[in-house]
């Protein structure tokens, strides 16, 4: 249910729940309403799109619904947020995800969208099979890495393989939440 007088929706496509949680955080700080992005019908009344995707094998997750809508959202405030294990303070960690996604959608959409990546975690109970196997097969190619040469995501992966790990944190939301206000 749309809140009074909202006109700025979250939408999220969530595999683990790390995705979702950041939603709802943003959604709360903004003081909007917060949805699936599969089960959202986007309207003329929305004039702030904030959506946000996991990071698959450096794909968004979801991030077809947006490119399927974007006649209805291009003349919109459009911000993308995705979610990943990789460390987010680390300059060329960004690069590669910014890469990433201006491959995945046309350069129009992708120069007319405000950016932000979020650290999440692994969940792998509530992972597919297919997930799952690649995330065996991400372990056993880092295990095989010099210690020295492993990054905090790589050393969660490996000692945690099998479990849960959490990089999440609110406060990493304030800068999108201070573009938006």
């Amino acid at each position: 249910m749309r809140k009074m007088g909202s006109k700025t929706i979250v939408l999220y496509k969530s595999e683990s729940g790390f995705t979702k949680q950041y939603a709802e955080w943003i959604a709360a700080a903004l003081k909007c309403d917060c949805a699936e992005a599969e089960t959202y019908d986007f309207r003329k009344d929305d004039q702030t799109i904030i959506f946000g995707g996991g990071l698959y094998a450096g794909k968004i997750n979801g991030i077809k619904i947006l490119i399927k809508n974007y006649d209805k959202i291009k003349d919109k405030k459009c911000i993308v947020f995705t979610v990943g294990l990789a460390d987010v303070k680390d300059e060329s960690n960004i690069e590669a995800i910014a890469a990433s996604c201006k491959k995945q959608i046309p350069e129009e959409m992708f120069s007319n969208i405000k950016w932000f990546h979020f650290r999440g975690g692994m969940d792998y109970g509530k992972m597919s099979f297919l997930h799952r196997c690649m995330m065996w097969f991400m372990k056993t190619m880092l295990s095989k890495e010099p210690e020295n040469e492993q990054s905090d995501s790589d050393r969660a992966v490996i000692e945690n393989y099998g479990g849960k790990f959490d990089f999440s944190d609110r406060n990493e939301i304030d800068t999108l939440v201070k573009y938006c206000l």
